[in-house]
């Protein structure tokens, strides 16, 4: 029995194949990857944050070590009883995603402060959860600005927010 070859016309397949490499890209390429540091502490010391995406997950005392950028999630907070000084220094994100500069999860007693927090996708400060939220967050000395959603968005009740100021972000200030 003899093959009989099939003939696609040439435009048909090069139209085919770029419609599967298009759709290629647009699906599975259009959200980056994600590696996270995940931060603990050691004997009570504070620790660095020295890269992101950060994940805190132990309570205690954090800093940034220096100016950082983000293309994905800034840094995320995760436990009761932390502070996360950015001594100085900015948070950096990239207007073209949906991620949060610092995104506090589940957690209360959080305390940011002596920093900014700029262009990120999402919101500058954000806390996640339902209204009821975390309780006792204090902001101090945060500058956010530029940030698609919110500067600073907190849940929850007993919040302090002192010498913040939030500049150009696209939903509401404080």
């Amino acid at each position: 029995m003899a093959r009989k070859s099939l003939k696609i016309p040439r435009h048909v397949f090069w139209l085919t194949l770029a419609t599967i490499l298009a759709m290629r890209l647009f699906l599975f390429d259009s959200q980056p990857e994600v590696s996270v540091a995940e931060m603990t502490l050691n004997n009570g010391d504070s620790a660095a944050v020295t890269e992101l995406p950060t994940v805190i997950t132990k309570s205690g005392s954090y800093y940034l070590a220096d100016y950082l950028t983000s293309k994905t999630q800034g840094v995320i907070i995760a436990a009761d009883n932390v502070t996360l000084d950015l001594m100085g220094f900015s948070l950096t994100g990239s207007s073209e995603n949906h991620f949060d500069g610092i995104r506090i999860e589940g957690a209360r007693n959080v305390t940011i402060r002596n920093g900014s927090v700029s262009s990120f996708g999402g919101h500058g400060i954000y806390e996640t959860g339902d209204e009821g939220g975390g309780h006792n967050h204090r902001m101090t000395d945060v500058l956010v600005t530029g940030n698609t959603g919110s500067g600073i968005y907190l849940k929850g009740q007993g919040h302090q927010v002192h010498n913040c100021m939030t500049v150009q972000n696209g939903l509401n200030g404080i």
